[in-house]
């Protein structure tokens, strides 16, 4: 609580640690793929795999093929690389956009925290 209401009012609507600019429409650990927002292959892969193939896979290289993707399990959903950035809880993979500062994202939607 003591958190939130040391900032100000312009601190509470703009996600401070967010590029607004930078042309992703999800957070910046996070990318599109269809038309979803995951987390960044390259973050879950320390850089090996850096091209999101499915939301089960990531690539090391142009062209992706079976011999340089690394998989994870298409049975475990929301888990692997099936999930979202940090930012955004480390939960399922959501749609375009990102929680203010006083927000938490569940189930698909941003809510006002409970701590306010």
């Amino acid at each position: 609580l003591t958190e939130m209401n040391d900032l100000s009012r312009d601190e509470l609507l703009h996600p401070v640690d967010q590029d607004r600019h930078d042309g992703n429409v999800c957070p910046d650990d996070e990318e599109l793929h269809a038309d979803l927002c995951y987390k960044k292959c390259s973050k879950l892969t320390g850089g090996k795999y850096p091209i999101r193939t499915t939301a089960w896979s990531c690539c090391a290289e142009q062209p992706c093929s079976f011999f340089n993707s690394k998989f994870t399990s298409l049975l475990a959903y929301c888990s692997g690389f099936d999930v979202s950035g940090d930012s955004e809880g480390k939960e399922c993979p959501h749609a375009p956009g990102s929680c203010m500062e006083n927000e938490e994202y569940n189930l698909g939607l941003c809510y006002k925290k409970c701590a306010i």
